[in-house]
């Protein structure tokens, strides 16, 4: 239940802040980068749902989620703090 969980909500999660992280520090019009942001996503979280079975531990499933889920953020800040959006 535990790589269910990660695959479901973490790759969710990782998926919103990336495409977050294209509209906001990649310099593309507004409706290019929610649409390129978006349509990306999907291969993110398809990418991270694999990773979630495929990885024998789940310590290490943990980490793969965890580690983007504390950079990403940080990205979307940066990308406010260039004047190129952010929240």
């Amino acid at each position: 239940t535990f790589r269910v969980l990660c695959a479901v909500i973490g790759g969710y999660a990782v998926a919103v802040l990336f495409a977050t992280v294209i509209s906001a520090v990649f310099p593309l019009s507004k409706v290019d980068g929610a649409l390129l942001g978006m349509m990306l996503s999907f291969a993110i979280w398809v990418v991270f749902a694999l990773c979630a079975f495929l990885i024998r531990k789940p310590r290490h499933v943990a980490m793969v989620f965890l580690v983007p889920l504390a950079v990403l953020p940080a990205l979307i800040g940066f990308g406010g703090f260039l004047g190129r959006g952010g929240l």
